[in-house]
């Protein structure tokens, strides 16, 4: 039965016009200043900036606010920042005056703390920063002194730096890097050493660098790494391309070994530009992004969404005398690389439930939907039937519960459309009812 069902799905995929990703602007304040990084401190439920002017910035889920610290790292840009899971940590940087730094600095929430003056890697501007969260390592990589450009590794335990004797992706600046949760390992993407823009992609599991992708990952510098849970995908949001113009969202799909451009649609859609902060904010499900400018050279802050959340919500009604209902099991949702698990409740007397799937719930084929259905006054067919899986009634519960396993490789966004129909098998095959029509988002 699960393969009835998943082959179906499989060919559904490919005929499916998926929606775009959602970009839209954020009301109210928007940070001043070039924000260069952003951090999630999950524990706090805020998203964390910091600029070049010196100012933190922090977003609540709703709205910006400049928050006022007794103690900040000066002015600086080019700086490397990361979360480790209590602190906001950020490294280096070149300062106003044009001087490179080496100090390395933490931020709780409230205040920023100086944890050295001057740290092992040394003077750095233009490097990473990535904390690898299963190792409980922060990691830096590359940048430059404005003497050389060390294709070196560092590692802080939360007490001493120590350099990685391993062979690195070469000598390097404005590259990207984020840890990966699903693979446990830090992707590095792209940077640049003069002429040469650099469109490889690395992984560092602790011990070693691999090159995933010799090219084909996006030609941008200084853009932000952004893993989402939901899709189980690293997003690389704008930056600058080698010959300017504005970039977009691509999507890293290691399975594909490929590099995919993300639509973008909503009130905002002008590409995003330049120096790019992203952030994944946990509590609110969506990307956290501020950018220094458009092609009008003006100030924004994002979201990005990618698809909603993974829901399955329900419009209409059932009827018949055996009227199902439908509905995802408890603590369960749509979403990639899952199992998916609905419950059809209450067809009491029914020996039979049948899970009707379908694409569309506006037309099947030339047919408008709903479509009253005759001789069964107050039914209506809501979802085009496309996929029909039946399932036994348990007799003794009233329930039939069925399971779909998501591959995470169906894309996000994916929207199909279900409805449950009861029927009685014994003493003779008789129509029993319709539960109302629910409509499922792949996340």
């Amino acid at each position: 039965m699960l393969r009835s069902l998943l082959l179906p799905l499989a060919f559904l995929t490919l005929g499916v016009n998926l929606p775009a990703q959602r970009l839209e602007p954020v009301p109210g304040l928007t940070p001043t200043g070039i924000v260069e990084h952003l951090v999630y401190m999950r524990h706090r439920g805020m998203t964390v900036g910091f600029s070049m002017d010196a100012e933190t910035w922090i977003h609540d889920g709703s709205q910006w606010k400049n928050l006022k610290t007794t103690v900040a790292p000066s002015k600086r840009y080019e700086f490397g920042m990361a979360f480790d899971g209590t602190r906001v940590l950020l490294y280096g940087g070149q300062d106003a005056a044009g001087g490179v730094l080496s100090d390395f600095w933490a931020f709780n929430g409230v205040n920023w703390t100086l944890i050295s003056k001057t740290s092992a890697p040394g003077l750095r501007r233009g490097h990473a920063l990535a904390f690898d969260q299963s190792r409980k390592r922060l990691v830096l990589y590359g940048g430059t002194d404005m003497q050389m450009e060390p294709a070196d590794t560092w590692e802080w335990d939360g007490k001493t730096w120590t350099k990685s004797n391993g062979f690195g992706p070469g000598g390097r600046v404005w590259h990207s890097m984020e840890y990966d949760p699903n693979r446990k390992k830090i992707l590095l993407v792209g940077g640049a050493e003069n002429p040469v823009i650099f469109t490889d992609t690395w992984e560092w599991d602790g011990k070693a660098w691999t090159q995933v992708l010799v090219t084909t990952a996006p030609a941008r510098l200084r853009g932000a790494l952004v893993y989402d849970p939901f899709t189980q995908r690293m997003l690389l949001i704008g930056g600058q391309r080698p010959n300017g113009g504005g970039a977009n969202i691509e999507a890293y799909e290691p399975l594909k070994g490929a590099w995919l451009p993300i639509q973008l649609v909503g009130s905002y859609r002008k590409y995003i530009e330049d120096q790019v902060g992203a952030a994944y904010d946990e509590r609110h499900a969506r990307i956290v992004i501020a950018h220094t400018r458009d092609s009008y050279s003006r100030n924004y802050s994002h979201y990005y969404y990618d698809g909603g959340t993974g829901t399955y919500s329900r419009f209409g009604s059932g009827c018949g005398t055996h009227e199902p209902t439908l509905t995802a099991a408890p603590g369960s949702r749509p979403f990639r690389g899952s199992q998916f698990d609905l419950v059809i409740e209450n067809p009491v007397g029914a020996q039979l439930a049948v899970l009707i799937t379908g694409i569309s719930n506006t037309k099947w084929g030339a047919i408008p939907l709903p479509l009253a259905l005759q001789g069964l006054p107050g039914c209506n067919l809501y979802v085009s039937p496309d996929i029909f899986v039946p399932k036994a009634v348990d007799p003794k519960t009233g329930t039939a519960k069925i399971s779909m396993p998501l591959s995470g490789l169906l894309p996000t966004g994916l929207t199909f459309y279900q409805q449950a129909m009861a029927l009685v098998t014994q003493p003779k095959p008789l129509f029993g009812g319709l539960s109302y029509g629910t409509q499922f988002v792949l996340r």
